[in-house]
């Protein structure tokens, strides 16, 4: 009976193993969800390091410039407006000199049907002495007037209406000139734009590498660990990059085709309303285009930064 009653509670043992109690199904649950709790929290604290800041506003890209600089990032501004300023100029160049061809061939042509005209009036029979009562009459209409006969190309010049009078060689003549001057103008204003904005960009963008290397020595070691190192410098270098980028020689871009489309606009609406106007019915269409092409070329611009910073990391390790 003893070595049965041994047996039953070492099988009651064994079943308490087996199969826990409440209280450790509790104790089971709890820590389970302990669990689940750090790990959110762990995946809330990566969040929060993985959020990109906010976007710095465009004028503070500027405040670690210097006075030499800002004067050099103005002039350089002003340069390409006045470079943006050559294309609407030569289209008004253009026209004039169109205008000039297009205005000589119709006077050679108006010139062409005269002569025709007079000489078929000259030997029409209306103008023989037969078709006249008498020869008095012919005499009267064939005499010679008692002013001086005009010259050849006095009398068979063309009065074509205001505006198409225009020496055609002049105008060729001023056309090649202007476009030397506005050439010579451009080419200047373009390499100023260039040399002062990119000068200013590179000493700014030196100048920010000096502060954020103070910085990062500045920081204590516990930092460190917590920064990925290969994917921090990777991702920094390439920042930097598109930041010299941004307020250097692609903001005189910018710049210049701003102008040159204001600049458009108003010679095109002064020269012919019009057909601007109905021109300008595609313009809606092209704007949510180039807003849609803006967006994504900024999603892919982000990701490429992503990719090369973790490229970065594993190029460090």
């Amino acid at each position: 009976m003893s070595d049965l009653n041994s047996s039953k509670s070492h099988k009651g043992k064994l079943y308490r193993k087996i199969i826990p109690t409440k209280d450790e199904v509790t104790l089971g649950n709890e820590k389970e969800a302990d669990d689940k709790t750090q790990e959110e929290e762990i995946k809330d604290e990566s969040k929060k390091k993985t959020t990109d800041p906010p976007p710095v506003p465009f004028h503070k890209m500027f405040q670690f410039a210097t006075g030499s600089e800002n004067v050099m990032i103005v002039f350089g501004c002003i340069m390409a407006i006045v470079s943006g300023l050559g294309m609407p100029v030569l289209v008004i160049l253009f026209g004039r000199v169109t205008n000039a061809f297009v205005y000589n061939a119709m006077e050679l042509a108006f010139k062409e049907k005269n002569i025709s005209a007079i000489s078929a009036n000259i030997n029409s029979p209306l103008t023989t002495n037969s078709s006249f009562n008498n020869s008095q009459d012919y005499l009267n209409l064939t005499a010679p007037s008692p002013s001086p006969s005009p010259s050849p190309d006095e009398q068979y010049t063309v009065h074509l209406p205001p505006g198409f009078e225009m020496n055609f060689l002049e105008e060729v003549q001023n056309f090649g000139v202007y476009t030397c001057i506005l050439g010579a103008v451009q080419l200047i204003a373009s390499y100023f734009m260039v040399v002062c904005l990119n000068t200013a960009a590179d000493k700014q963008i030196f100048r920010i590498r000096v502060l954020f290397l103070k910085s990062v020595l500045r920081q204590d070691i516990a930092w460190y660990d917590e920064q990925p190192i290969g994917e921090f410098s990777s991702r920094s270098i390439a920042d930097l990059n598109k930041l010299q980028d941004g307020i250097g020689e692609k903001l005189g871009m910018f710049i210049f085709f701003m102008s040159n489309f204001v600049v458009d606009m108003v010679i095109a609406f002064v020269y012919g309303w019009k057909l601007t106007l109905v021109i300008l019915s595609a313009m809606p269409l092209l704007t949510i285009a180039t807003a849609a092409f803006m967006k994504i070329q900024n999603t892919m611009t982000n990701d490429e930064l992503k990719a090369y910073s973790k490229a970065g990391t594993v190029a460090e390790e």
